[in-house]
C-alpha cells in the first residue's frame, strides 16, 4: 500500500521524475531479459503517432536490443553460423536510402527516412534474437483489438472516414489489417475460436476507415493465413475459391463494395484510381531513367507537382515503386528477396500468424506508402524479424545437427 501511494504521488505530482523512474526501471528488465523487449515494441510503436514519447521507449528498445546482439555475436564460437544474408540485404538497404537522400531535400524528408531506417534496423537486430511467435502473434492481435475499440470510441472521422492511433484512415486501415491476420492467423496455430473476438473488433473498425486497399491487405491476409502450410492444391483451391466469392459478394451483392466506398461517389472513385495510376507510371518512368541511385529519397512529390500528367504534390500510394523510383533499382531488390525470404521458408505452425501479418503488411505496400511512418508499419517490421529469426534459428539448428553428426561418424 505504501508502494502503490508512493507511485501515485510521483505520477501526479511529478510526472517527468515517474517517466524517468519507469524508463530506468524497463531498462534495467529489459537488459536482463531482453527477449520481453520484443513484444512491448508492438504497442510502443502504435503509439508514436498519438503518444509521441512512445518513441523514447522504442529508441531504447532497439538500443538495448542492439547491444544484446553485439554481447552475444562476441560470446558466439562460430559467427558464420549468427550471421544470415537477410540482416545483410537490409543493412544494405539502409545504407542505400541513406546515399539517395543526398542533398537537400523536401520537408519531412528527415522525418520519413527515420521512421524507415529504424523500422529496418528493428528488422535486421530482432533477426538475430530466439524467436517467440506466438507471443508477438499475440500482443499484435491484442493492440490492432485495443486500436480499434479506442478509435470507434473517440468517433473521431475525416471526410466520413474513421481515423485512429493518430493516424487518418488508409494508414489505420493498414495497421488493423496486419492484426485482423494475425488473429485468423492464431485462431488457427492454437485452436482458439476466442482469437476471433479481437479481430471482429479490428474488421468493424475497418470498415468505418472506407479504405479500399485495407480491405485487400485483409483479405490477402486472412487467405494466408487459412491456408499457408496446406498442400498446393488444397492453397490453389482455396485461393480460387476466395477470389471468386470476393468477385461476386462486390459484383452481385454488393454489401461489401458499399461498405468500403462509403459515402464517396463513382466519380470519386474513378478520379481517384486514375490519379494513382498516373503516379504509379510516373514512378515507372522515373526507375527506368534512374536505375541505379534514384531521383533522391521523398522528393518523387516534387517531381509529381512538376509533371504534365498529375500537377499534384503527391506521394507514389505504392512503397515498392517507391524504393525503386527514388532510391533505385538494387533497393527495390533488396527488400523483395527479404521479403521473399521470410515469406517462403518451411515455418512451423508458431510462425503461422506472423507469416499471415507480414503477407498483409506486404499488400498494403501496393496501396500506401507505410514503410516510413513507423506507427503504421511498426508491426509489419517486428513480424518480419521475428520471421527472420525462425528461419535463422531453424537453419543454425540444422548447422549444429550437421556438425554433431559429423563429430560423431568421426
Amino acid at each position: 500500500m505504501a508502494a502503490g501511494a508512493l507511485v501515485a504521488y510521483i505520477a501526479l505530482r511529478q510526472p517527468l521524475l515517474a517517466l524517468g523512474l519507469g524508463l530506468a526501471l524497463a531498462v534495467a528488465v529489459a537488459a536482463m531479459r531482453p527477449g520481453m523487449i520484443v513484444p512491448s515494441l508492438v504497442p510502443l510503436s502504435t503509439a508514436t503517432t498519438a503518444y509521441p514519447l512512445a518513441h523514447i521507449g522504442v529508441y531504447v528498445g532497439a538500443a538495448i536490443l542492439i547491444v544484446t546482439v553485439v554481447r552475444r555475436a562476441f560470446a558466439a564460437r562460430d559467427a558464420r553460423v549468427r550471421l544470415g544474408w537477410p540482416p545483410v540485404c537490409l543493412t544494405l538497404l539502409a545504407a542505400a536510402l541513406v546515399v539517395s537522400a543526398r542533398g537537400d531535400g523536401p520537408p519531412g524528408r528527415d522525418s520519413d527516412l527515420s521512421g524507415l531506417l529504424i523500422g529496418l534496423m528493428l528488422a535486421a537486430v530482432i533477426g538475430f534474437l530466439p524467436p517467440r511467435p506466438l507471443t508477438v502473434a499475440r500482443v499484435v492481435t491484442v493492440t490492432g483489438a485495443v486500436a480499434a475499440v479506442l478509435a470507434t470510441v473517440d468517433g473521431v472521422y475525416v471526410s466520413g472516414r474513421m481515423s485512429g492511433a493518430g493516424l487518418l484512415a488508409n494508414y489505420f486501415g493498414a495497421l488493423l489489417a496486419i492484426c485482423v491476420a494475425t488473429g485468423v492467423g492464431l485462431a488457427r496455430a492454437e485452436r482458439r475460436v476466442a482469437w476471433l473476438i479481437p479481430v471482429a473488433c479490428c474488421l468493424a473498425a475497418i470498415v468505418q476507415t472506407h479504405s479500399r486497399g485495407a480491405v485487400v491487405a485483409t483479405a490477402v491476409g486472412i487467405v494466408v493465413a487459412l491456408l499457408a502450410g496446406r498442400p498446393a492444391r488444397w492453397q490453389i483451391a482455396g485461393a480460387a475459391l476466395a477470389g471468386v466469392a470476393g468477385l461476386a459478394t462486390v459484383r452481385v451483392a454488393n454489401p461489401l463494395a458499399d461498405a468500403v466506398v462509403g459515402s464517396r461517389s463513382a466519380t470519386q472513385l474513378t478520379i481517384n484510381s486514375e490519379v494513382r495510376l498516373q503516379a504509379a507510371r510516373l514512378a515507372v518512368d522515373i526507375a527506368q531513367d534512374h536505375p541505379l541511385l534514384g531521383i533522391g529519397y521523398a522528393t518523387f512529390p516534387r517531381i509529381a507537382a512538376a509533371d504534365p500528367r498529375l500537377g499534384i504534390y503527391m506521394n507514389t500510394h505504392n512503397d515498392f515503386l517507391r524504393l525503386a523510383a527514388e532510391s533505385g533499382a538494387a533497393a527495390l531488390v533488396l527488400f523483395l528477396a527479404v521479403l521473399a525470404t521470410a515469406l517462403c521458408w518451411r515455418a512451423g505452425a508458431g510462425f503461422l500468424p506472423l507469416r499471415a501479418a507480414v503477407a498483409a503488411g506486404a499488400a498494403n505496400l501496393f496501396f500506401a506508402n507505410t514503410l516510413s511512418n513507423l506507427t503504421a508499419s511498426g508491426l509489419f517490421w517486428v513480424c518480419l524479424g521475428v520471421l527472420l529469426a525462425g528461419r535463422g534459428s531453424d537453419r543454425r539448428a540444422d548447422i549444429e545437427e550437421t556438425t554433431t553428426d559429423a563429430r560423431l561418424h568421426h
